[in-house]
């Protein structure tokens, strides 16, 4: 079975779906870094929203390696077909 990852970060979410998290629009299944960086950036706490962001871009060039310009090149998203 293939992993399921994050809308957001393209990072694998936790396979027990009790430890992921609900984004705030209250529909799209997100992992619990995304969850934790919408709560506080919510909150206003940038700076540590901004510190997860950092760890989440280090996770994604692990797993999926920097294009020519030093960003993660993350998986493109697969088109429904539908608008």
């Amino acid at each position: 079975m293939k992993e399921k990852l994050c809308p957001n970060c393209k990072l694998p979410m936790n396979k027990n779906p009790a430890l992921n998290a609900i984004s705030h629009d209250g529909k799209t299944k997100i992992c619990s870094i995304c969850g934790q960086i919408e709560s506080l950036e919510k909150m206003g706490a940038i700076g540590q929203a901004e510190g997860l962001r950092i760890g989440q871009r280090r996770s994604q060039a692990a797993l999926y390696g920097l294009d020519e310009k030093g960003n993660p090149k993350l998986p493109k998203e697969k088109s429904s077909g539908g608008a």
